[in-house]
């Protein structure tokens, strides 16, 4: 039998937006909830909640009445995402036994991704107990162009093309090993980690809308998007 843990990663300046997004509220709950909610409903035991070094005493006290609080582990976040999401996933193995490794299932998840469903978080972890490693991606629509100084240079074939998106899932001891052979620094996101040690990482396709909030409109669609479906609750 798995076991299901996950890293949730709020520790982004908000440079892009304007503000620290993820602390905000999006209808009647703080953008982190909503895929705190998401991820404990999709079967996860225990969350490694990575926030910015001085939010960390703000959050723990934000979750003191939450129903999940001693499931939520709160640490700071690294100067980069990937020493971020090292952290939080070295957090969550200091509380295993090393044999309970190869049969454990971290997926990591941004938490400015607020409209992840429980069905694609399932799918994302169903398919890495089969695999060892498996994200949320979208296929490419638009046609793509290499440029070099402003100029296209070639364009290419978007039917192999992907849009990576969280969460990221592989499993514990694959993790470990990744952070002996790799630099967390040189990579953007979990599965180019692995990618750089050999590992194989697959595809599931998103069923659902699992936008990032990034750009000041991202906010706005969110709003809309939001009380469109009345999610507000």
């Amino acid at each position: 039998m798995s076991s299901r843990l996950s890293v949730l990663l709020a520790a982004g300046s908000g440079r892009r937006m304007g503000f620290v997004k993820q602390f905000q509220k999006l209808g009647n709950r703080p953008v982190w909830k909503w895929s705190l909610e998401t991820l404990f409903a999709a079967g996860v035991s225990r969350v490694a909640f990575i926030v910015p070094e001085d939010d960390v005493p703000l959050m723990e006290e934000a979750l003191r009445d939450d129903p999940n609080s001693e499931r939520v582990l709160v640490a700071a976040g690294g100067n980069t995402r990937g020493q971020s999401s090292q952290r939080g996933i070295l957090r969550l193995l200091a509380d295993i036994a090393i044999e309970n490794w190869q049969s454990t299932y971290i997926c990591v998840h941004d938490a400015a991704r607020p409209f992840l469903t429980v069905h694609d978080t399932v799918r994302v972890f169903e398919r890495a107990e089969v695999t060892g490693a498996a994200i949320l991606a979208q296929r490419c629509k638009d046609t793509v162009k290499e440029e070099q100084n402003g100029v296209i240079v070639r364009t290419l074939p978007r039917e192999a093309l992907w849009l990576a998106q969280t969460p990221q899932c592989a499993r514990a001891d694959w993790f470990v090993d990744a952070y002996k052979k790799c630099d967390v620094d040189c990579v953007t996101d979990e599965a180019m980690l692995l990618e750089a040690c050999g590992r194989k990482v697959e595809l599931v396709e998103v069923q659902s809308f699992n936008g990032k909030l990034t750009v000041p409109e991202d906010w706005k669609y969110a709003e809309w998007l939001v009380m469109e479906k009345g999610q507000s609750e």
